[in-house]
């Protein structure tokens, strides 16, 4: 009797073993289930717009994440070694977005430097970045000091080297995908110089990156663009030249024997109008030219005196004057060094108005000179 009941419960023992794993079955065939991708499409933002940093939150797959056979291509530890990069070759710049069954939203990105490639985490919300994504401002402009907005520069070190200090790029290196130099040769523009009219910082690096403008006529188009501020050198440039003003005053008179009122009187100030002033040639004009604020000194006395010389030895007067009711006219001559003494030699600059004594000679008849002065008094 005992053994049939030993035997009754055997078989009851197996017959609860088989129910038991027949219940099992189901759950190991409900395995882990997979999302599905129901929209991927390419985004059409301004790139500019799509520039991204990571936020270390997720990893980075060459599919979506959650579809079957994603694999790593960056990753947790990875990611946030990126995130915290201080180069900006591991900008990143996402450029097709995809949508899961499940409501996520995944982004397709890419480093700058093309180094790291795939599909990350980006939130819910295909307008706005996510998870682990993050919009990204590579570049942020600043205001130009004085000193970068009035000065005048030239590339320190000319050559090719890439590192942003001998050529120039068509935005501060590394800030945008894909767009690179500008001038990839520095050594033929040596001797060119430059002015700077933007200024900003990259973000990651922290370091000043100025637009410059070449002022050499016809080398703009090829050699705009940005450099490191650190790769310019400051060029003294000086002072612009200025034109000295000539002014006359009678040093002598001749009347010729005529008495009477109404004529010049010695050490007045003769108008300009009043004389008939010849046309000089440029390089006469030069004469009376110097570095604004320079001394004129005896070398330039000398030189201005010469050609005085050359040009007012018989200035026909303007101006008919009535002497015991008869017309006369001047005829004025200048005397040699008669400039130099006339002025403080020693203490005159250029851009000051030079007193020239001239010679007053009373001739009879009505004045016939004409003033044809070009910008000299």
């Amino acid at each position: 009797m005992q053994t049939n009941l030993r035997r009754s419960l055997y078989i009851g023992l197996a017959a609860l073993s088989f129910i038991a794993a027949a219940g099992a079955a189901p759950m190991d065939a409900s395995a882990k289930t997979y999302a599905k991708m129901t929209s991927n499409r390419a985004m059409t933002t301004a790139a500019t717009s799509r520039n991204v940093t990571l936020t270390g939150k997720n990893a980075i797959y060459n599919k979506a994440g959650t579809l079957k056979g994603a694999k790593t291509i960056a990753s947790m530890t990875t990611v946030g070694h990126l995130k915290d990069s201080t180069t900006s070759q591991k900008n990143f710049r996402a450029y097709r977005v995809a949508t899961t069954n499940r409501g996520s939203v995944y982004y397709k990105v890419v480093s700058f430097d093309k180094v790291y490639r795939g599909w990350i985490y980006g939130g819910k919300s295909t307008n706005q970045f996510g998870g682990g994504l993050a919009a990204y401002d590579t570049f942020k402009t600043g205001t130009l000091t004085d000193a970068q907005r009035n000065g005048t520069f030239a590339i320190a070190n000319p050559g090719t080297a890439n590192d942003g200090t001998q050529v120039t790029y068509k935005q501060p290196a590394w800030t945008q995908y894909k767009v690179g130099w500008q001038m990839m040769n520095s050594t033929p523009y040596a001797s060119d110089t430059f002015k700077i009219t933007n200024v900003g910082t990259r973000t990651r690096e922290g370091d000043r990156w100025v637009y410059v403008t070449n002022q050499n006529t016809g080398h703009g188009a090829a050699t705009n663009g940005w450099i490191l501020e650190s790769g310019l050198k400051t060029v003294e440039t000086p002072d612009p030249a200025t034109t000295s003003k000539l002014a006359f005053s009678v040093n002598s008179i001749n009347n010729n024997g005529v008495n009477g009122t109404g004529g010049l009187t010695l050490y007045s100030r003769i108008p300009a109008n009043d004389l008939g002033l010849p046309r000089l040639a440029q390089t006469d004009l030069d004469k009376l030219m110097g570095e604004t604020g320079t001394r004129i000194g005896p070398n330039g006395f000398t030189a201005i005196d010469t050609m005085l010389l050359g040009n007012m030895t018989a200035i026909q007067g303007a101006r008919t004057y009535t002497i015991n009711g008869s017309q006369y006219h001047y005829v004025f001559s200048y005397g040699a060094n008669s400039i130099s003494g006339a002025n403080g030699i020693l203490n005159d600059v250029w851009g000051d108005t030079l007193n020239v004594p001239l010679n007053a000679e009373l001739v009879a008849g009505p004045a016939s000179g004409t003033n044809n002065a070009n910008g000299y008094v």
